[in-house]
């Protein structure tokens, strides 16, 4: 087993971009630092952060831990039953029967940095290397030891070559023995360094292959020793994979036994491990990860943010937070605009206005984002990535890569992302293939539990690609909850409307709701048998914090007492890119007689039970309630606030037929949202007004 060296310490480095890179899924993230395949394809891995040893039985998809063990440092897997642990303190391990039980089998005087036990010639030979004691070796089924190399440090890795043993130590260079570890010669890579990041040795075979400052190779069991490539593989592991002849050094694979060589991940491979035709990689982090066989995603992309003059996108805005003492969201909408373009420094940019914010934005001819600032360029996406990738984003901080399919829309697109930690504080950014940004989330955590949330979802997308334009949205309406028409005088009608959209939301705050509904506009005119007169269209006004509209309409005094009807109907949009406008009602027009002469006050001809809209609404303090009962009944009026406690009793009494208005005072309530019931046998109607101080 390949060991590494525990240090925390971050890496910087370039992302070379290859076309070939190869695709990957995530795994677990268990911190594991050592992992060996069984011939019966089990796989185990080792966790020296834990203090465990784990077991899969799936190809990595799920872990089981096998093994509670402190400070686990080396790991070796013999056949498909046999499994060596060697542990910091000097403990050898050991299980026959697949990690179902571990016995202590010796105690070394150092930490145990490898191990390797194979069969050579009807020989069973078990190799130990130590921290400080020098490497152990048996041939009797680890009945005795015998001891060499003791003046020798950190022997960290194992390997076998045919009938030959290959140790490699941290400082001191590779270490031969060609008689089961009776006795051991000195061999060097290079001459000019004795620090060798990896070896590996191809089964059956005399090749081995090292890294150290590039990749070498080596066809008699690391006796003589030749250069392949001097590239920087970025990592510090070599695997061998015999069923596909390919040599994977670090972050590149070679198909070629060295001669060319094609980038595979973006990440930094602390450990890499074949099981027939299947990588599996495992970062500096501890991060598994598996080859992808699947085919690409079915959705494929190229325009993940549609740059073009006039192209807009309307996001709903959600702001939450802490400040140690309480909890509070708001709603509002949110636009970015791409509002002209222009040449900068050679480059085609485009102003974009991102809800106040301006910025010069431009795609690259290989299909990265960049930001222009002061000549500086600043990537923010590189579209070229695969899932789990990484990229230097913003110049400043790193980004992991995902990507897959999303549904917007009523459409299938293909979606990448980025996630990353910009300054201390995470976020995460989602874009879709023709339509452009479609989700973002960060989260700032402040002193004392304190915190500030923000997300952005997309609702609406306005998008030029090319000759074509796109608009992409969802068509809901905003619809009329209640109406009422009040007479104030001979010549003054009180028009009151309340609405409501799908994209409304509600808060116990009312300065922090979002209401959707842009305009409320009434059409209307008088009319008496056949003699219609007069009219107009007026656009109602919005009461303050609320999706209440009102105003009042002037008429002729001679219509009081003519028996003229209004003839009524409103017209609503909404505050989309562009408007879905909606009118109520959908068909004709409602209707409200002004001569009070002809109403039977004594005989009211009332059809149904009704609760009508309070007015004014919001109020503060006190607001008019009106309702109507059918037939005599006990009526119940009660106000509740938003939790459902009771708050108020307005009406709990025997009523006969007729229309009623009671008038609800909120003096002593403190501000928010409450509802009002209605209740008269079996029927019940509530309806939501919000108190204002």
């Amino acid at each position: 087993m390949k060991n590494k060296v525990i240090f925390i310490f971050v890496f910087f480095f370039c992302s070379n971009i290859h076309p070939q890179l190869m695709r990957w899924t995530y795994l677990i993230d268990e911190n594991f630092y050592q992992m060996e395949i069984s011939t019966s394809g089990d796989i185990y891995a080792t966790s020296f952060l834990n203090s465990k040893v784990y077991k899969s039985t799936n190809d990595g998809t799920n872990w089981s831990q096998i093994f509670q063990i402190h400070d686990p440092t080396s790991l070796t897997v013999k056949g498909k039953d046999t499994i060596f642990v060697g542990t910091l303190s000097g403990e050898l391990y050991i299980s026959t029967d697949a990690g179902a039980s571990f016995k202590l089998l010796k105690n070394f005087p150092s930490a145990i940095w490898s191990i390797k036990s194979r069969d050579f010639s009807g020989i069973n030979c078990t190799i130990v290397g130590t921290d400080s004691s020098g490497i152990f070796t048996s041939i009797d089924n680890c009945v005795s030891w015998k001891g060499e190399l003791t003046k020798i440090k950190y022997f960290w890795q194992i390997a076998v070559s045919k009938n030959n043993i290959l140790v490699r130590t941290i400082y001191n260079g590779l270490y031969l023995s060609q008689d089961f570890g009776l006795t051991w010669n000195k061999k060097n890579v290079k001459a000019d360094t004795e620090w060798i990041d990896d070896i590996e040795t191809v089964e059956g075979d005399s090749t081995v292959f090292a890294l150290t400052g590039g990749v070498y190779k080596s066809t008699n069991s690391g006796g003589t020793w030749e250069l392949l490539s001097n590239i920087n593989v970025g990592g510090n592991d070599l695997a061998y994979s015999p069923m596909e002849k390919q040599l994977f050094a670090g972050a590149y694979v070679s198909d070629d036994q060295g001669v060319s060589w094609r980038k595979i991940c973006t990440f930094r491979p602390d450990l890499i491990l074949i099981k027939d035709s299947t990588t599996f990689l495992l970062t500096e982090t501890g991060s598994l990860y598996r080859e992808d066989h699947t085919p690409p995603y079915i959705y494929g992309g190229n325009n993940f943010l549609p740059l073009a003059v006039g192209n807009k996108w309307q996001y709903i805005k959600t702001n939450s937070g802490y400040n140690g003492i309480s909890y509070s969201t708001s709603y509002n909408l949110s636009t970015i605009e791409v509002l002209s373009d222009t040449i900068l420094n050679g480059k085609h940019c485009f102003l974009v206005n991102d809800d106040g914010t301006y910025n010069f934005l431009y795609y690259s001819d290989d299909n990265k984002l960049f930001l222009e600032f002061s000549g500086i360029e600043k990537l923010l996406m590189d579209f070229n990535l695969l899932g789990h990738d990484e990229f230097e984003y913003y110049g400043a901080t790193w980004a992991t890569v995902y990507e897959g399919p999303v549904s917007l829309f009523g459409y299938e697109r293909y979606s990448k992302g980025l996630s990353s930690d910009y300054y201390g504080v995470p976020f995460t950014r989602k874009y879709a293939d023709s339509i452009g940004v479609y989700y973002y989330h960060s989260n700032d955590d402040g002193p004392m539990g304190s915190y500030y949330e923000k997300r952005l979802d997309l609702i609406e997308a306005l998008v030029k690609i090319k000759d074509s334009t796109f608009l992409y949205k969802v068509n809901y309406f905003s619809s009329v909850d209640s109406n009422t028409i009040n007479l104030l005088s001979d010549t003054l009608l009180g028009i009151n409307v309340t609405v409501s959209h799908p994209r409304d939301i509600i808060t116990d705050i009312p300065q922090k709701n979002l209401f959707y509904t842009n305009s409320v506009e009434i059409e209307y005119f008088f009319v008496k048998g056949t003699d219609s007169i007069g009219g107009g269209k007026k656009y109602l006004n919005r009461l303050e914090n609320s999706n209440s509209f009102s105003d009042s309409i002037y008429f002729s005094s001679s219509l009081y007492n003519q028996g003229y009807e209004i003839k009524y109907r409103f017209h609503l949009t909404d505050k989309g890119i562009i408007p879905s406008p909606s009118t109520y009602p959908g068909n004709g027009f409602l209707s409200y007689k002004i001569d009070p002469v002809n109403i039977d006050k004594e005989n009211p001809q009332i059809q149904n039970f009704q609760l009508a809209q309070n007015y004014p609404n919001p109020f503060n303090p006190s607001t008019r309630i009106e309702y109507s009962v059918a037939s005599s009944q006990n009526v119940t009026l009660k106000v509740f606030d938003i939790l459902g406690n009771e708050v108020a009793t307005l009406v709990n009494e025997l009523k006969v037929p007729g229309v009623y208005t009671v008038q609800f005072d909120g003096g002593n309530l403190t501000s928010g949202v409450y509802f009002y019931k209605l209740q008269s046998g079996s029927f019940v109607q509530s309806k939501k007004f919000i108190l204002m101080k």
